[in-house]
This record gives structure tokens, sequence and C-alpha cells, in this order.
């Protein structure tokens, strides 16, 4: 039994690290992109890719905050859940959690 969790956590670590090494290259590749476009003054083309890269970010910042609600409310959140003040006092506290992590880490990233 210990072998098997062994091998799962192994398992884990070498996966994520593969995904780690994919996605620096795929970063490296997507900043000589568009250093390209700008240099050739592409505007049109960055601004178009800024506004997904960003609302991309969002969704994805949006989705980390659902899942924080969700285990601190024990249960899935819907539509009816909006309007409950359970329901907001979880996203502030959920808010107050992660913005700050999220501009920490951008400040650390330049």
């Amino acid at each position: 039994m210990i072998e098997l969790l062994v091998l799962l956590v192994v398992l884990v670590i070498v996966i994520c690290v593969k995904i780690y090494r994919i996605t620096e290259t795929l970063a490296a590749k997507e900043r000589a992109l568009i250093e390209e476009h700008r240099m050739f003054h592409d505007t049109k083309g960055c601004r178009i890719y800024d506004v997904f890269k960003i609302a991309l970010t969002v969704i994805a910042f949006l989705a980390a905050a659902y899942i924080f609600i969700c285990l601190a409310t024990r249960e899935v959140i819907g539509i009816h859940h909006l309007t409950t003040a359970k329901f907001w006092k979880i996203a502030g506290g959920s808010t107050v959690i992660l913005l700050p992590k999220k501009f920490l880490i951008r400040l650390f990233q330049k």
C-alpha cells in the first residue's frame, strides 16, 4: 500500500514538473512573439492579445474565488445564493485573501 502511495506521489511530481517545463517554453515563445509584433508596430494585434489575456486572468481569478466560496460554505453555490448575505460575506473575505496575493505575485514577477 505504501509503495502505491509513493508511486502516485512520484507520478504527480513528475507530471507537475513536465507541465511546468512546457509552460515555461510556451511562455518564452509567447514573449518573443509579442516582442516581434511590437517591434513591427502591430499595436492592434497587441491590444487584442492584451484584452484576451486580461479576460482570461479575470476568469481564472473568479474561478479561484468561486472555489474558495464553495469550500467555505461546504456547498455548491448557485444563482439563488447570489442574494444571500452569507455569500457576499464569504465573497468579500475571499477577495481580501486573493487580491493581495495577486498583486504581490505580479510585483515579484517584474
